[in-house]
């Protein structure tokens, strides 16, 4: 049975140049935890696409499928005004999820600063388990590019 979810966008003026003006009904991008996807650049891109670029798009973190490897990988965390999120030191360490800060903002209901990512309307809505766990075997595994 396919499941549809709705992923409500509500993005922070420093975060995005764009909000739409209606969710969007967005099937699930795994299924199940237990059988996960290859933690390839391309199933992490699919997934940042569907989930990520709405927010995460022309910004400082431009999760698009040529720009996220450059604004990721080994890169400190933006700072903007609103919030300090020096906390979280770099995006992503390729081979270890356990100090990427982008494994701790998908996986964790109180990351070190912010709110757990992705934001919905009124309050974050987590990502599926087979999904934050993509990212954090793509982290895991070396953070592989195309």
């Amino acid at each position: 049975m396919l499941c549809l979810a709705v992923l409500m966008s509500a993005c922070s003026d420093e975060h995005a140049s764009v909000m739409p003006d209606l969710a969007v009904v967005v099937p699930p991008f795994c299924v199940d935890a237990a059988s996960p996807l290859a933690p390839t650049y391309d199933n992490v891109s699919r997934l940042f696409a569907m989930r990520c670029t709405t927010c995460h798009e022309g910004t400082d973190v431009d999760l698009s499928r040529d720009r996220a490897i450059a604004t990721l990988v080994r890169r400190a965390v933006p700072s903007y005004e609103s919030t300090d999120e020096s906390c979280g030191g770099l995006l992503v360490v390729p081979g270890d999820a356990g100090v990427s800060y982008l494994a701790q903002k998908v996986t964790s209901a109180t990351p070190c600063a912010g709110a757990q990512m992705p934001r919905g309307e009124f309050a974050s809505q987590a990502l599926p388990m087979c999904e934050q766990r993509l990212i954090v075997d793509w982290i895991n595994a070396g953070s592989p590019g195309p």
